[in-house]
């Protein structure tokens, strides 16, 4: 886990080291179904030319429109941070 503390003087950054065994796991909420977790992280990776950011402006205009995903599930309609 990496912070950086506001209150720092000097704006330095800390690596906090924390033990997995410490770490209780919480299930994935999803925002598509099998395919897009909420405050995940996720890449679209492929070769130029071949749609990836017209793929991501459709995934968020769905989620801003709270339309309808490809296999047909409807989303509730969210905030896109492009």
């Amino acid at each position: 886990m990496l912070r950086t503390d506001s209150y720092a003087r000097d704006d330095t950054t800390e690596v906090i080291l924390v033990n997995g065994a410490d770490l209780t796991p919480e299930p994935i909420r999803w925002l598509w179904p099998d395919w897009l977790a909420l405050g995940k992280f996720h890449i679209l990776a492929g070769a130029p030319g071949q749609g990836k950011t017209t793929i991501a402006l459709k995934f968020a205009a769905t989620v801003t429109a709270g339309g309808r995903w490809p296999e047909g599930s409807q989303t509730d309609a969210g905030n896109v941070l492009i």
